[in-house]
């Protein structure tokens, strides 16, 4: 019999093939978990990028979605530089049901920015476009300071504190609009390095959940219902009316300032003790409730 140089078998190929998948297998992999991992682009392949720290979805939130880790060194290289010279943030206060919101985070991307609120911590900003060779700015844009209080009601957040621009620190509102699913919708700047921001949120849409007079002590609540009466009454103005309200929110805790000087709580009530900004006691005096 005359043996040929070659092998051509038909079945001596069949097994090497099989033996070269076994191998394959074996080193790399199954064949379907391999085309799983990568993605060709053209002639070339490409290994499909592995996300370690997923987005997630729970009430919202992002908890953190970086581009690169380069990105993430840079942005907390930039945030922790700028903590050094701010203020730390406010301690919470407020209904129990926002405490779900500390420690969690929101981003919105819009224009040239992503804007990252952390509510009862701080809203940054973050170039998302910049030149080439050149570090994309990072900005804290303000700190947790306090609530914003409309008609007896949380009504949203007061972000101050944030990094300076010029000769005065940068600011945001963050005002409160209803949703299902809680999330940042929006952010403006109306004015240069103030911004306006819109948190959309399931408390939002039930009005009870935004009450703030079920919060208060029942001192405080008893005070309330004094100026209330006095009001309904006309002997208290308005402006009066107001200005001992936001006095009761800043005794609760829920607002660090009242933008005129505090007044008495009611006249024929003995003045009583509070705290000075500087934490000293200080009495209260009285003033007419017609102011």
């Amino acid at each position: 019999m005359k043996r040929s140089g070659a092998v051509n078998s038909p079945c001596v190929l069949a097994v090497g093939f099989l033996l070269w998948t076994a191998v394959a297998e074996f080193c790399y992999g199954s064949t379907e978990s391999s085309t799983a991992a990568a993605k060709s682009v053209g002639n070339d392949v490409i290994r499909m990028r592995i996300i370690s720290d997923p987005v997630s979805l729970a009430h919202g939130a992002v908890t953190r979605h970086d581009e690169t880790e380069d990105a993430d060194d840079e942005t907390e290289a930039a945030l922790d530089s700028a903590n050094d010279s701010l203020v730390m943030p406010a301690a919470f206060t407020g209904p129990d049901h926002f405490r779900l919101y500390d420690g969690r985070c929101y981003t919105l991307e819009k224009s040239n920015f992503e804007y990252k609120i952390c509510p009862f911590q701080n809203i940054t900003q973050r170039e998302t476009s910049y030149a080439v060779g050149r570090k994309r700015a990072t900005r804290i844009i303000g700190i947790w300071y306090d609530w914003i209080i409309e008609e007896g009601n949380f009504a949203g957040w007061n972000m101050q504190n944030g990094e300076m621009c010029g000769n005065k620190p940068r600011s945001a509102k963050v005002e409160f609009a209803c949703n299902d699913d809680a999330g940042l919708w929006d952010v403006t700047e109306p004015h240069q390095c103030a911004y306006h921001a819109v948190f959309k949120l399931p408390q939002a849409c039930s009005p009870d959940a935004l009450l703030i007079y079920p919060m208060l002590s029942d001192e405080l609540q008893i005070k309330w219902d004094i100026f209330e009466t006095q009001r309904l009454e006309g002997d208290l103005t308005e402006k009066g009316f107001n200005l001992r309200l936001m006095n009761l929110m800043r005794l609760a805790g829920f607002v660090q300032n009242v933008t005129e000087t505090p007044v008495a709580l009611v006249t024929g009530v003995t003045p009583e003790l509070t705290q000075s900004a500087t934490g000293a006691p200080m009495i209260q005096p009285e003033v007419s409730p017609g102011i």
